[in-house]
């Protein structure tokens, strides 16, 4: 059977019922599962901290890591610039952060501080803008600023091509 393209800005459900006009079995799969909530926007700041522990390093450090950098900012473990900026590499590299990672953490909250983190902004420009203003970050490559692209904007119509994963 082939069906029309849907395009990339269908919401979930209208996704949904495209898939399950295109497809008997999808329709019965999607059938049996759960309905799909849409996830209020992910915080920029706190996506780019989280990408920068995680990059290079397994999941399950990546986790750790990031647990013991919450414990770092009581009582709620969110790393606000501020605070962040105020913490030296050694206070950064207690939660298990490289030097370097540590130094990339403090220029993203330095980049949060200044206001360069608009959700509302960001989202609205387009793929090669939004890259260009990321990438002025120390530490935040192209391939940082699409997967944020596709995960904390909700843009499913980029394409990471350095991902090898």
């Amino acid at each position: 059977m082939s069906a029309r393209p849907l395009p990339l800005s269908a919401s979930p459900p209208s996704a949904l019922a495209h898939l399950c006009r295109a497809d008997p079995v999808l329709a019965a799969i999607i059938g049996r599962g759960r309905p799909i909530a849409s996830a209020p926007h992910e915080d920029l700041y706190l996506a780019l901290l989280r990408a920068i522990v995680s990059q290079q390093i397994s999941t399950k450090a990546a986790a750790a890591i990031w647990r013991n950098v919450q414990a770092l900012f009581p009582p709620d473990g969110y790393p606000e610039p501020a605070a962040v900026l105020s913490m030296t590499d050694e206070d950064l590299r207690t939660a298990g952060l490289s030097r370097q990672k540590a130094g990339y953490l403090r220029a993203i909250a330095d980049f949060a501080q200044r206001d360069q983190l608009d959700h509302a902004h960001l989202s609205q420009l387009p793929e090669d803008e939004f890259t260009r203003h990321l990438t002025q970050i120390r530490g935040v490559g192209r391939w940082t600023a699409q997967m944020l692209q596709l995960f904390a904007l909700d843009q499913p119509d980029v394409f990471a091509e350095g991902d090898l994963g």
